[in-house]
């Protein structure tokens, strides 16, 4: 027998005809004895992998990897240390001319997107082999709730199936029932599926603990519950509350006005110049509602949640004039005259000297016009945009 490196022990041992193999504590497999047919010639193991069992026969050595591979050296005049490919083991045992391995039915499931109030949830079934999982059920709970399961009465097909009691959660005058709910589906011919679930829109439920798992079904006995496979567990968040668009920015009452962005709760509270407006509609990203009839100049739009996150943008700014060009020209009007700035809106009138001016052509950050007819003299240019707010500039007629 080999001397012991100092610091390990023996955890296992096995006797073939001639030979003997032993597992030590660190992982690694020795042997000893006759090797006529190599088989105490220990094959290398691969980086970060380390045995976990062995076994002997008459001639043969067999040993099981920690990824659940098996490898076997030595005699195989029967097939013996032809070891099938494609499969994962949990148990080997070694015959005088035969090999025995117990194979694993291997469930990984693996959330594919943050799991995030309000937002799908995509997991990820992976099966292997594929053969021995046709179906599978999977199960969703949170803050470590354990619901019973029900099996479905028929197998095959596929559908959503309510596995979990149903929860119901009381928040800001709103109530939701059967959160969450069950998938049973079948896998593709690589062993895949997707289960998609819907987090509700529950603030409250922030910062719990969101659980899954996938469960088999053998196609052989349609009711024959399989393991459950590798769960995953994770912290249920918030989405990220942000305005990114506010269009028009200004615009006539009553006109529609579209917010777009993230983290729109239905229990979210949209503010319009400090007063508090309904939505017409209303969705996790976007907003729409109507211009209100009073709104202040150069104020902001708000989103709220009751958690105490809020959102804002500056929303129905004043026009601003930086320099107007070609500011002078005959009374009898006619003439082209430019005026530069910002928050020039769509819908935004121009006068000069109280008389309407012609626009002909505009953008948020300049203005080409033509004058009307005036009197000589200095006139004033009032820019106002479709809310009513406005700002002045100078022009002087000849």
């Amino acid at each position: 027998m080999p001397a012991l490196p100092a610091g390990l022990s023996y955890t296992q041992v096995a006797a073939g005809l001639l030979h003997s193999a032993a597992l030590r504590s660190d992982g690694s497999v020795v042997a000893w004895g006759r090797s006529s047919e190599g088989q105490t010639t220990v094959p290398a193991l691969p980086a970060g992998l380390s045995y976990t069992q062995v076994a002997a026969g008459r001639y043969h050595t067999v040993a099981l990897w920690s990824d659940g591979s098996v490898v076997a050296w030595g005699y195989n005049y029967s097939g013996q240390t032809g070891v099938p490919a494609g499969l994962s083991y949990t148990q080997v045992a070694a015959g005088g001319d035969h090999t025995v391995a117990l194979k694993r039915a291997s469930i990984d499931i693996s959330a594919t997107t943050p799991p995030t109030v309000g937002l799908p949830l995509l997991y990820s079934i992976s099966t292997w082999p594929v053969t021995l999982s046709a179906f599978y059920l999977m199960d969703v709970s949170f803050a470590g709730a354990t619901p019973g399961m029900t099996v479905p009465l028929a197998a095959g097909g596929t559908g959503v199936i309510p596995l979990n009691a149903p929860y119901s959660y009381y928040e800001y005058g709103q109530t939701y029932s059967s959160i969450f709910t069950g998938f049973v589906g079948l896998l593709d011919a690589t062993g895949q599926a997707t289960a998609a679930f819907n987090t509700p829109p529950v603030a409250a439920l922030a910062g719990l603990q969101l659980s899954a798992a996938a469960i088999t079904l053998d196609a052989s006995a349609p009711f024959g519950i399989g393991r459950v496979g590798n769960g995953v567990t994770s912290i249920l968040a918030l989405p990220t509350l942000a305005i990114t668009s506010v269009a028009p920015n200004a615009a006539a009452v009553g006109a529609l006005i579209t917010i777009v962005g993230t983290g729109f709760l239905p229990t979210a509270q949209l503010i319009v110049g400090g007063v508090p407006v309904t939505p017409m509609t209303h969705t996790l990203t976007q907003m729409v509602f109507a211009m209100p009839a009073i709104t202040p100049c150069n104020g902001q739009v708000q989103v709220q949640l009751p958690t105490g996150q809020q959102a804002s943008t500056a929303f129905n700014a004043t026009p601003l004039i930086t320099a107007v060009l070609y500011n002078s020209g005959p009374a009898a009007g006619g003439a082209v005259f430019l005026v530069q700035g910002a928050n020039f809106h769509a819908g935004t009138t121009v006068t000069v000297g109280g008389a309407p001016a012609t626009i002909q052509a505009m953008t948020m950050t300049g203005i080409l016009a033509t004058t009307p007819a005036g009197t000589v003299g200095p006139a004033t240019i009032v820019i106002t945009s479709p809310s009513g707010c406005f700002t002045t500039g100078t022009y002087t007629y000849l």
